[in-house]
């Protein structure tokens, strides 16, 4: 493994504790109740049903002067900030118990995974911090933001390692790392608390595996970890039901190429048939990975089908209420989901107060279209166009599905809520090593800091946004925003000093090695010579099964 893919980590880490600390506490998608319902967890870990958590007073007392004035234009000042030294904890605060007067936390309609690892982390930081009190409330937000960016900060390796699996060579499979960086928004998300970063990370090494499923690994422990991370992803959300036809995809074009290639013959498959084209041994496994999924969180979903009559009741029809008489409209309705869901993949942070300019969203949008086509169109060598095929159905069902439930919501209610571009981080690692693969073939030994330049550029706006949106008062200007930053933050000022210092030689140490990574590369490593025709890619002459 190049040691330029952990340098790529230890950067998209650094950049992860960078927005964790940029964007205001609380103001992320829905990340006050994401928090409230990890600390009545940590105190009791009774799991509440999915209309039995009201907000607690604590957590509402806390986050309301992070909310206070207009939250699509907040521009915190230091002078507005609470006093760090006046910071309390969540016992002091009154607790995490429900207030029977607040608002509903319709979290607890999502499976318990998420939440109750959270719940763990906050419980190790309290055996851990002297004294019997926990620390201050908002400074457990701030661990819990830090336990987020650690589940997807090894996302550059996940990609690296999906492309590697899949044969690119070392040039396309490293490119493909570095193309994790290049989505501000993820970086955003991904250090906030929001149970979209452990259902991103499962996601991820689920592409890992599936990357050797496609490529003929039929091993009955592989299977077995399949079945162990779907599983585990479908007790973090329901979006991970649409990841099964893609498990089942890689397994059937597994067993068609096997059954192509003529080895069901062979010593070790003792003569194994085939049916309906297909490898039966291949298909039998992929069979016996789902068997695993619904031993894993099937208790879940069907627990849920016996208490609620329901696999997966939800608070929508009370918070998105029908509107009687309501006609909607297709046009309106497709400009607002195109313009919505692209612009908040790329970088809407916080309530959407902080955006990216438009004309930025536009370029990369073109440009991630481009290179998609172009990588699979001419797939960079010894990728098969069918392998990344397989890697992209996810990536189709999820965006149908977001479009379908998006559509039923607003016909009903007129309001357009789930327009959600983040949605897609729980494929992204298929879709960059499709993109890296057409990065590749468009610039050659360029690719990896061609992707690197485009990364670090969006990630210097995304924070430039960030501080304009959300820091300082009228004509401050930087000093002031980052002022304004230090004095809400739940660290103190040294600490963020100190961790300044530090992400900065980390942040360069890693530019050097990935740099290294730039001059040492060969020919061979880019993945673009020589010109003739790779054997096993579409449009070569393919060896026998793979096809």
């Amino acid at each position: 493994m190049p040691g330029a893919v952990w340098a790529l980590c230890a950067l998209f880490g650094v950049l992860l504790a960078t927005s964790s600390v940029a964007a205001p506490l609380f103001l992320a998608p829905d990340e006050f109740v994401h928090a409230d319902l990890a600390l009545r967890l940590a105190d009791d870990p009774h799991y509440p049903a999915h209309d039995g958590r009201r907000t607690a007073a604590a957590v509402k007392r806390v986050a309301i002067p992070y909310f206070t004035g207009d939250v699509r234009d907040p521009d915190k000042a230091a002078a507005d900030a609470p006093s760090k030294a006046g910071r309390a904890d969540i016992d002091a605060l009154g607790g995490s118990q429900d207030d029977p007067g607040g608002g509903f936390n319709q979290q607890p309609q999502h499976p318990p995974l998420y939440y109750q690892s959270m719940a763990l982390v906050l419980r190790a930081e309290r055996a851990v911090v002297p004294g019997s009190s926990p620390p201050a409330l908002v400074t457990e937000v701030g661990v819990l933001r830090i336990a987020n960016a650690a589940l997807v900060v090894l996302l550059p390796l996940a990609a690296w390692a999906t492309a590697h699996r899949l044969g690119a060579r070392r040039g396309p499979a490293t490119t493909a790392a570095a193309l994790v960086l290049v989505v501000p928004q993820l970086t955003h998300i991904g250090s906030t608390v929001n149970n979209d970063n452990l259902l991103t990370a499962l996601s991820a090494a689920l592409a890992v595996l599936l990357a050797g499923v496609v490529r003929g690994d039929r091993r009955a422990r592989t299977a077995a970890l399949v079945g162990l991370v779907a599983g585990l992803a479908l007790l973090t959300k329901a979006f991970a039901v649409l990841l099964l036809p893609w498990i089942a995809l890689a397994y059937l074009v597994a067993a068609r190429r096997r059954a192509r290639a003529g080895d069901a013959s062979t010593a070790d498959d003792h003569a194994a048939p085939v049916v309906a084209g297909c490898d039966v041994r291949t298909v039998v496994t992929g069979a016996a990975s789902g068997v695993v999924a619904a031993l894993v969180s099937g208790w879940w979903w069907v627990g849920n089908k016996v208490r609620e009559g329901s696999f997966a009741p939800s608070l929508e029809g009370t918070l998105v209420p029908t509107q009687p008489g309501f006609s909607p409209d297709v046009g309106f309705f497709a400009r607002r989901f195109g313009a919505f869901f692209t612009e908040r993949f790329w970088g809407w942070f916080g309530l959407y107060s902080a955006r990216i300019p438009l004309v930025v969203v536009a370029v990369a949008t073109v440009a991630l279209v481009v290179v998609v086509a172009v990588g699979l169109w001419r797939p960079a060598p010894r990728l098969r166009r069918t392998d990344l095929l397989v890697g992209l159905v996810p990536v189709a069902t999820l965006g149908a599905f977001v479009v379908q439930h998006a559509w039923s919501l607003y016909a009903r209610s007129g309001q357009t809520p789930f327009i959600q571009g983040r949605y897609l981080f729980a494929v992204l690692v298929p879709l960059v090593v499709v993109a890296a693969s057409g990065v590749a073939r468009l610039a050659g030994r360029w690719a990896l800091p061609a992707a690197l330049a485009a990364a670090l550029v969006l990630q210097a706006i995304g924070y430039a946004t960030m501080l304009d949106g959300f820091w300082g008062g009228p004509g401050e200007g930087l000093r002031g925003e980052l002022r304004a930053l230090v004095a809400w933050s739940p660290w103190p000022g040294e600490a963020l000093a100190v961790g300044a210092v530090l992400g900065a030689l980390v942040a360069v140490a890693a530019l050097v090695v990935v740099g290294r990574e730039v001059a040492s590369a060969t020919p061979t490593d880019d993945g673009v010579e020589p010109s003739r025709p790779e054997a096993g890619a579409e449009g070569s002459r393919p060896r026998r099964g793979d096809r």
